[in-house]
Protein backbone atom coordinates (compact mmCIF):
# COMPACT_ATOMS: atom_id res chain seq x y z
CA UNK A 1 0.00 0.00 0.00
CA UNK A 2 1.58 3.59 -0.75
CA UNK A 3 2.77 5.15 2.47
CA UNK A 4 0.13 8.11 1.71
CA UNK A 5 -2.73 5.47 1.84
CA UNK A 6 -1.13 4.22 4.91
CA UNK A 7 -1.54 7.48 6.49
CA UNK A 8 -5.13 8.07 5.22
CA UNK A 9 -6.19 4.93 7.15
CA UNK A 10 -4.27 6.19 9.91
CA UNK A 11 -6.03 8.89 10.20
CA UNK A 12 -9.33 7.66 9.70
CA UNK A 13 -8.28 5.26 12.42
CA UNK A 14 -7.89 7.75 15.23
CA UNK A 15 -10.88 10.31 14.21
CA UNK A 16 -13.21 6.83 14.68
CA UNK A 17 -11.38 6.85 17.98
CA UNK A 18 -11.85 10.10 19.38
CA UNK A 19 -14.93 11.13 17.79
CA UNK A 20 -17.51 8.11 18.08
CA UNK A 21 -20.61 7.80 16.50
CA UNK A 22 -23.39 9.95 18.44
CA UNK A 23 -21.17 12.38 20.43
CA UNK A 24 -22.17 15.18 18.41
CA UNK A 25 -25.84 14.76 18.96
CA UNK A 26 -25.03 13.73 22.51
CA UNK A 27 -22.98 17.46 22.89
CA UNK A 28 -26.32 19.37 20.81
CA UNK A 29 -27.82 21.92 23.89
CA UNK A 30 -30.84 20.37 25.12
CA UNK A 31 -34.29 22.61 23.81
CA UNK A 32 -35.72 25.19 26.30
CA UNK A 33 -38.56 22.93 28.15
CA UNK A 34 -41.70 24.20 26.86
CA UNK A 35 -44.38 25.74 28.80
CA UNK A 36 -47.79 24.20 29.42
CA UNK A 37 -50.11 25.58 26.88
CA UNK A 38 -52.75 27.60 28.30
CA UNK A 39 -56.54 26.02 27.65
CA UNK A 40 -60.26 27.01 29.36
CA UNK A 41 -59.86 30.46 30.55
CA UNK A 42 -61.37 30.43 34.31
CA UNK A 43 -60.56 33.78 35.54
CA UNK A 44 -59.53 37.08 34.48
CA UNK A 45 -59.36 40.74 35.89
CA UNK A 46 -57.91 43.61 33.80
CA UNK A 47 -58.42 46.34 36.28
CA UNK A 48 -60.10 48.46 34.19
CA UNK A 49 -62.49 51.48 35.81
CA UNK A 50 -61.53 54.44 37.82
CA UNK A 51 -58.40 54.89 39.84
CA UNK A 52 -58.91 54.75 43.76
CA UNK A 53 -58.73 51.66 45.96
CA UNK A 54 -60.06 48.38 45.27
CA UNK A 55 -59.27 46.84 48.42
CA UNK A 56 -57.01 46.53 51.84
CA UNK A 57 -55.84 44.69 54.30
CA UNK A 58 -58.78 46.99 56.42
CA UNK A 59 -61.78 45.29 54.59
CA UNK A 60 -60.00 41.87 54.72
CA UNK A 61 -59.90 41.93 58.72
CA UNK A 62 -62.91 44.02 59.60
CA UNK A 63 -65.22 42.21 58.52
CA UNK A 64 -68.03 43.63 61.01
CA UNK A 65 -67.73 47.19 58.83
CA UNK A 66 -70.05 47.20 56.08
CA UNK A 67 -68.61 50.36 54.38
CA UNK A 68 -64.89 48.34 53.94
CA UNK A 69 -63.94 48.38 50.22
CA UNK A 70 -64.29 45.08 48.66
CA UNK A 71 -63.63 43.18 45.12
CA UNK A 72 -65.36 40.30 44.01
CA UNK A 73 -62.22 38.55 42.93
CA UNK A 74 -59.65 39.65 45.61
CA UNK A 75 -59.42 39.39 49.34
CA UNK A 76 -56.49 41.43 49.90
CA UNK A 77 -55.46 40.00 53.77
CA UNK A 78 -52.12 42.73 53.72
CA UNK A 79 -51.42 45.55 52.08
CA UNK A 80 -53.48 47.89 50.05
CA UNK A 81 -54.40 47.77 46.17
CA UNK A 82 -55.02 50.65 44.23
CA UNK A 83 -56.31 50.51 40.80
CA UNK A 84 -53.92 53.17 38.67
CA UNK A 85 -54.20 53.71 35.01
CA UNK A 86 -56.26 50.03 34.95
CA UNK A 87 -53.95 48.58 36.14
CA UNK A 88 -53.55 47.12 40.15
CA UNK A 89 -50.40 48.72 42.34
CA UNK A 90 -49.22 48.06 45.80
CA UNK A 91 -48.91 52.21 46.19
CA UNK A 92 -46.08 53.03 47.68
CA UNK A 93 -45.09 50.74 50.20
CA UNK A 94 -44.79 51.33 53.71
CA UNK A 95 -44.85 49.62 57.23
CA UNK A 96 -48.77 51.20 58.33
CA UNK A 97 -50.19 47.69 59.93
CA UNK A 98 -53.35 49.89 60.60
CA UNK A 99 -54.05 51.57 57.83
CA UNK A 100 -57.97 52.87 57.94
CA UNK A 101 -60.72 52.00 55.39
CA UNK A 102 -59.78 54.30 52.72
CA UNK A 103 -55.97 53.50 53.37
CA UNK A 104 -55.77 57.20 53.13
CA UNK A 105 -52.80 56.98 56.07
CA UNK A 106 -51.00 54.67 54.56
CA UNK A 107 -50.22 51.49 52.30
CA UNK A 108 -49.11 49.14 54.79
CA UNK A 109 -47.44 47.41 51.27
CA UNK A 110 -44.30 46.83 52.53
CA UNK A 111 -45.75 43.15 53.25
CA UNK A 112 -48.50 43.00 50.39
CA UNK A 113 -50.63 39.57 50.07
CA UNK A 114 -54.00 39.44 47.54
CA UNK A 115 -55.83 36.09 46.97
CA UNK A 116 -58.24 35.35 44.82
CA UNK A 117 -61.70 34.63 45.98
CA UNK A 118 -62.35 31.50 44.00
CA UNK A 119 -60.40 28.66 46.31
CA UNK A 120 -60.81 25.51 43.85
CA UNK A 121 -58.14 25.74 40.72
CA UNK A 122 -56.26 22.82 40.15
CA UNK A 123 -54.17 22.38 37.26
CA UNK A 124 -53.99 25.89 36.10
CA UNK A 125 -51.06 28.01 34.11
CA UNK A 126 -51.46 32.35 36.04
CA UNK A 127 -50.31 34.96 33.63
CA UNK A 128 -49.84 38.44 33.80
CA UNK A 129 -48.11 41.29 33.24
CA UNK A 130 -45.87 42.24 35.98
CA UNK A 131 -43.62 45.76 36.49
CA UNK A 132 -41.71 46.52 39.03
CA UNK A 133 -40.93 50.09 39.98
CA UNK A 134 -38.24 49.05 42.24
CA UNK A 135 -37.42 47.57 45.75
CA UNK A 136 -37.62 49.15 49.02
CA UNK A 137 -35.05 50.06 51.95
CA UNK A 138 -37.57 48.46 54.34
CA UNK A 139 -37.97 49.47 58.27
CA UNK A 140 -36.62 48.38 61.03
CA UNK A 141 -39.58 45.92 61.48
CA UNK A 142 -39.33 44.69 58.07
CA UNK A 143 -35.82 45.30 56.47
CA UNK A 144 -34.74 44.42 53.04
CA UNK A 145 -33.48 41.12 52.46
CA UNK A 146 -32.46 38.98 49.50
CA UNK A 147 -35.83 37.32 49.15
CA UNK A 148 -37.64 40.36 48.78
CA UNK A 149 -39.90 40.49 45.43
CA UNK A 150 -42.96 39.33 43.69
CA UNK A 151 -44.73 35.85 44.67
CA UNK A 152 -47.00 33.88 42.07
CA UNK A 153 -49.32 31.43 44.42
CA UNK A 154 -50.75 28.07 43.43
CA UNK A 155 -52.48 25.47 45.42
CA UNK A 156 -52.99 28.11 48.46
CA UNK A 157 -55.21 26.95 51.54
CA UNK A 158 -55.21 28.20 54.71
CA UNK A 159 -52.13 30.14 54.65
CA UNK A 160 -50.62 27.25 55.75
CA UNK A 161 -50.22 25.32 52.42
CA UNK A 162 -49.32 26.12 48.64
CA UNK A 163 -46.56 27.00 46.07
CA UNK A 164 -44.47 29.61 45.94
CA UNK A 165 -43.60 30.26 42.11
CA UNK A 166 -40.76 33.69 43.28
CA UNK A 167 -40.89 35.30 39.58
CA UNK A 168 -39.13 38.38 40.55
CA UNK A 169 -36.55 38.40 43.74
CA UNK A 170 -33.98 41.47 45.00
CA UNK A 171 -31.35 38.47 45.07
CA UNK A 172 -31.42 38.24 41.28
CA UNK A 173 -32.63 34.41 40.94
CA UNK A 174 -36.29 32.36 40.51
CA UNK A 175 -36.66 30.02 42.94
CA UNK A 176 -39.94 27.48 43.37
CA UNK A 177 -41.02 26.58 47.32
CA UNK A 178 -43.37 24.52 49.43
CA UNK A 179 -44.80 26.04 52.00
CA UNK A 180 -46.65 23.38 54.69
CA UNK A 181 -48.29 23.04 58.25
CA UNK A 182 -45.51 22.38 60.58
CA UNK A 183 -44.59 22.18 64.05
CA UNK A 184 -42.74 25.81 64.50
CA UNK A 185 -42.83 28.51 66.57
CA UNK A 186 -45.03 29.95 63.46
CA UNK A 187 -47.00 26.57 62.39
CA UNK A 188 -45.75 26.38 58.89
CA UNK A 189 -42.24 25.51 57.12
CA UNK A 190 -40.89 26.24 53.60
CA UNK A 191 -39.12 23.65 51.54
CA UNK A 192 -37.41 24.79 48.61
CA UNK A 193 -37.84 22.64 45.47
CA UNK A 194 -35.38 24.02 43.23
CA UNK A 195 -33.89 27.00 42.28
CA UNK A 196 -31.56 28.87 40.03
CA UNK A 197 -27.75 29.78 41.22
CA UNK A 198 -28.24 31.56 44.31
CA UNK A 199 -25.50 33.97 42.98
CA UNK A 200 -24.41 35.86 39.62
CA UNK A 201 -27.66 37.34 39.08
CA UNK A 202 -29.21 34.86 36.29
CA UNK A 203 -32.83 36.08 36.55
CA UNK A 204 -32.67 40.17 37.47
CA UNK A 205 -36.06 41.63 37.79
CA UNK A 206 -36.61 44.16 34.88
CA UNK A 207 -36.90 47.55 37.19
CA UNK A 208 -39.34 49.64 35.57
CA UNK A 209 -40.37 47.69 32.44
CA UNK A 210 -43.42 45.64 31.84
CA UNK A 211 -42.93 41.70 31.64
CA UNK A 212 -45.63 38.94 31.33
CA UNK A 213 -44.43 36.27 33.86
CA UNK A 214 -46.43 33.10 34.77
CA UNK A 215 -46.85 30.12 37.21
CA UNK A 216 -47.79 26.78 36.29
CA UNK A 217 -49.38 23.76 38.66
CA UNK A 218 -50.30 20.60 36.75
CA UNK A 219 -51.64 17.98 38.68
CA UNK A 220 -50.10 14.82 36.82
CA UNK A 221 -52.09 11.19 37.55
CA UNK A 222 -49.51 9.50 39.73
CA UNK A 223 -50.34 12.01 42.30
CA UNK A 224 -47.15 14.53 41.46
CA UNK A 225 -47.41 18.14 40.13
CA UNK A 226 -45.62 19.52 37.63
CA UNK A 227 -44.58 23.29 38.93
CA UNK A 228 -42.93 25.62 36.14
CA UNK A 229 -41.90 29.53 37.13
CA UNK A 230 -42.27 31.83 33.16
CA UNK A 231 -40.82 34.75 32.45
CA UNK A 232 -41.79 36.56 28.67
CA UNK A 233 -43.54 33.05 27.91
CA UNK A 234 -40.30 31.14 28.33
CA UNK A 235 -39.82 28.87 31.12
CA UNK A 236 -37.33 29.59 33.27
CA UNK A 237 -37.45 26.98 35.93
CA UNK A 238 -39.53 23.59 36.68
CA UNK A 239 -40.01 21.34 38.36
CA UNK A 240 -42.06 17.99 40.16
CA UNK A 241 -42.99 17.63 43.44
CA UNK A 242 -43.17 13.98 43.94
CA UNK A 243 -44.52 14.01 47.48
CA UNK A 244 -40.51 13.49 48.58
CA UNK A 245 -40.42 16.93 49.99
CA UNK A 246 -42.44 18.48 52.40
CA UNK A 247 -45.02 15.74 52.66
CA UNK A 248 -48.01 15.09 49.80
CA UNK A 249 -47.92 17.41 46.87
CA UNK A 250 -50.60 19.85 46.87
CA UNK A 251 -53.74 19.72 44.44
CA UNK A 252 -56.00 22.58 44.57
CA UNK A 253 -56.89 25.99 46.24
CA UNK A 254 -56.58 29.63 45.72
CA UNK A 255 -54.16 31.57 43.65
CA UNK A 256 -51.78 34.99 45.63
CA UNK A 257 -49.79 37.47 44.22
CA UNK A 258 -47.33 38.63 47.08
CA UNK A 259 -44.91 41.59 47.47
CA UNK A 260 -42.31 42.47 49.70
CA UNK A 261 -40.84 45.46 49.88
CA UNK A 262 -41.35 46.29 46.65
CA UNK A 263 -43.35 48.71 45.03
CA UNK A 264 -45.04 47.19 41.82
CA UNK A 265 -47.89 46.76 39.53
CA UNK A 266 -49.69 44.10 37.76
CA UNK A 267 -52.12 43.69 34.61
CA UNK A 268 -54.03 41.34 32.34
CA UNK A 269 -54.34 38.37 34.99
CA UNK A 270 -55.17 35.52 33.32
CA UNK A 271 -55.94 32.00 34.59
CA UNK A 272 -56.48 29.07 32.27
CA UNK A 273 -56.72 25.63 32.69
CA UNK A 274 -53.17 23.57 32.05
CA UNK A 275 -52.51 21.11 29.63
Amino acid sequence: MPPRSRSLLALAAALLVTAPIGVADARKKAPAPAPAPAGTVLFSDQFTGTDGLISNGYAYWKSWDTTAIRNANWAVESGSMFRLSSTAWTGVPDNVWGMDRLSSNGTGSQIFRAWTKRKDFASVRANFDLKNNGYTAGSPDRPAVAWDGIKVWLHHTYDLYGYALEVNRRQGNVIIQKKVAANTADGYQYHVLCNTPWSGNPNPARIGAWERVGAVARNNADGSVNLQVLRNGVVALQCVDNGSVGGAPLRTGDIGIRGDNTNFQFDNVTVSTAG
